[in-house]
């Protein structure tokens, strides 16, 4: 086999399983965000605080090969499912808030069924000690570094749009905090509001670059990972729980 050829064989399980988590380099720690027991002090008249429902929330994120080489590689579907935060809806949306949190050792890559779920862009078979061997990657400091960034975050900045009226799109301004670099991202989402709970779910594409986060490429950029990257969040939240709520 040419050593071209089998250097890009040889590279693919890192490179276009999780590249799009590769990071500037030597990042400031950003400062602690908001208690995950309670909502900021201060709740508006009228506003109700729902705790997130881990068990019944995710968010995926779809990744995609790129380059001329991207014949060598595949598409990657990587997987939260036990987030945990708060929602403050309030009455409208300016009063409304909301706090994020997501563990990088609860990350899963490219599961037999959210693949299955995601289509044909995701029906090639990944094996397992490749998803190993990229889980390990993605942890390790070169990548999302999760002994010193255990956590990503993301805190909301402002809520814009007409009232809060269950199926009503409006958008979200919040920071992303991810391996100690604080970005903006502004995004439509959509919601049903119930007197016990609160489904929210966002789609939306996003830069790798917007998030401090460097695409890979190799072979002179033959092999490279994407820009953009798809996510799609869906939490649910219950006003139920009431530990740390008013």
């Amino acid at each position: 086999m040419p050593c071209n050829k089998w250097l890009a064989y040889a590279l693919t399980p890192l490179a276009l399983l999780m590249a799009s988590c590769t990071h500037v380099p030597a990042p400031v720690a950003a400062p602690p965000g908001p208690s995950l027991e309670a909502p900021l002090a201060g709740k508006p008249p009228g506003a109700v605080d729902y705790r997130v429902d881990a068990a019944h929330s995710s968010l995926r994120v779809l990744v995609y090969r790129g380059g001329p080489l991207s014949s060598l590689g595949h598409n990657h579907v990587i997987e939260d499912q036990a987030i945990s935060g708060w929602i403050r809806a309030g009455k409208s949306p300016r009063t409304s808030s909301f706090y994020l949190q997501f563990a990088v050792k609860d990350f899963v890559i490219d599961q037999p069924e959210a693949r299955a779920e995601e289509g044909a862009d995701f029906s090639e078979a990944v094996e397992e000690s490749a998803r190993a061997g990229t889980q390990r990657n993605m942890r390790g400091a070169a990548l999302l570094n999760a002994e010193r960034y255990p956590t990503i975050q993301i805190e909301s900045v402002s809520v814009q749009g007409g009232e809060m009226e269950t199926g009503r799109a409006s958008t979200a301004t919040f920071k992303v905090t991810i391996a100690g670099h604080a970005s903006p991202v502004t995004t439509p989402f959509t919601f049903d509001r119930q007197r016990e709970s609160l489904h929210v779910k966002a789609d939306f594409w996003l830069p790798q670059t917007s998030l401090g986060l460097t695409p890979f490429t190799a072979l002179l950029g033959g092999l490279q990972v994407a820009n953009d990257i798809h996510l799609k969040l869906d939490v649910v939240a219950t006003s139920g729980q009431s530990v740390g709520l008013d």
